[in-house]
């Protein structure tokens, strides 16, 4: 069981301290799956990190599993909230290269000796930590890319492996932070499904934040509502939500884009990815299409069909094996993939954001 008692937790700022968290309240018995709502900014994921012990409260109490930890219990505290508690960040993706089954491999390598070093394949625990890793994956749907690399699988199946790694750790808390946002409606479907059987299989606290109103619906059993660093709504997930939409606006209306100008022409691109231990992971074939200016073209498919890659053509990040991309730069048709001057005062006009991001930290 989880209980969380009046955590309050400030940032020191330059000129004043800004209160994140305050005097938050709240438990989650053994078996339960609490979410946690509110808008960007309200302190979500300050409190997952408190709960993680990587980041200090300046008052209250955690207490799990019968200990309690303040903010007089330092570092000792916060060892054995890292210890004892696993968390998936959103839009984090740190991975190791390799087979996909190798970085569970790693997780349990380090509960063995503390550090993430690959066994020896002849060593004496080997195989045991293979069978178990495996099994971690297929208890989130991911046997079969467990040869995959890590860096072939798309943001979706990162984000399985992720959590697959922190159930290695058999924690007594879980703590999952935007646990689908990326990932497509089946592998969404999936990832939830395996978070309900993860509760009826490991009996522990499971809390997720999540903005998406139909995660909670379907996955939480209590769901709370965070504004402003507060606690202010607490109860069955359809009450607490009814709150958090009622302030949304309207949605707009766009008007058609009526522009006949075609801006990007992608022309029979095709584009084959083979792993050695696996064999062919992605086959596009002759896929053609064109954007006219001003229109907002999306694509959308399961995880693992190739959008990100067709992505990264169109940017010119990534060589297609034939075809092209032409851009429509004041009335020139510029290859995005070959070499000129022009391309590369194109190149200053593109603008690009990937799931995966980082930023500056000043």
């Amino acid at each position: 069981m989880l209980k969380v008692n009046n955590i309050t937790k400030f940032y020191k700022l330059d000129s004043f301290d800004k209160k994140v968290l305050d005097n938050i309240s709240f438990k989650v018995d053994d078996g339960e799956i609490l979410g946690i709502t509110g808008k960007s900014g309200s302190g979500k994921t300050t409190l997952l990190k408190v709960l993680r012990g990587v980041e200090s409260l300046d008052e209250g109490t955690i207490e799990l599993n019968g200990v309690s930890i303040n903010s007089g219990s330092g570092k000792e505290g916060s060892k054995f909230l890292i210890k004892n508690t696993a968390i998936h960040l959103q839009r984090s993706f740190g991975l190791w290269n390799g087979p996909a089954i190798e970085n569970v491999i790693r997780k349990l390598s380090y509960i063995r000796t503390g550090n993430e070093s690959l066994p020896e394949k002849d060593s004496p625990y080997y195989d045991d930590m293979y069978n178990e890793a495996y099994k971690y994956l297929k208890m989130v749907k991911l046997d079969q890319k467990a040869l995959h690399s890590s860096s072939a699988l798309s943001g979706g199946e990162k984000q399985r492996l992720i959590i697959a790694r922190q159930l290695a750790s058999r924690p007594s808390l879980l703590l999952l932070d935007e646990p689908v946002t990326m990932t497509g409606p089946e592998t969404k479907q999936q990832v939830l499904d395996v978070l309900k059987e993860l509760k009826l299989k490991l009996n522990i606290p499971i809390i997720v934040v999540s903005h998406l109103p139909e995660v909670h619906m379907y996955l939480s059993d209590r769901l709370v509502f965070i504004e402003d660093g507060k606690l202010v709504d607490d109860g069955l997930p359809e009450s607490v939500l009814k709150n958090y939409n009622k302030d949304l606006k309207p949605r707009l209306d766009f008007k058609v884009n009526e522009s006949k100008t075609e801006c990007i022409n992608v022309n029979n691109i095709s584009k084959r990815l083979v792993l050695l231990r696996v064999g062919e992971v992605l086959n596009i074939q002759n896929l053609s299409l064109k954007i006219k200016k001003g229109e907002i073209v999306s694509s959308i498919g399961p995880s693992g069909t190739g959008k990100t890659t067709l992505m990264k053509i169109i940017e010119g990040l990534l060589e297609p094996k034939t075809g092209n991309v032409c851009y429509n730069l004041d009335g020139d048709w510029i290859e995005i993939t070959k070499f000129s001057r022009r391309r590369m005062e194109l190149r200053q006009k593109i603008s690009i954001m990937h799931q995966e991001f980082s930023l500056s930290p000043h």
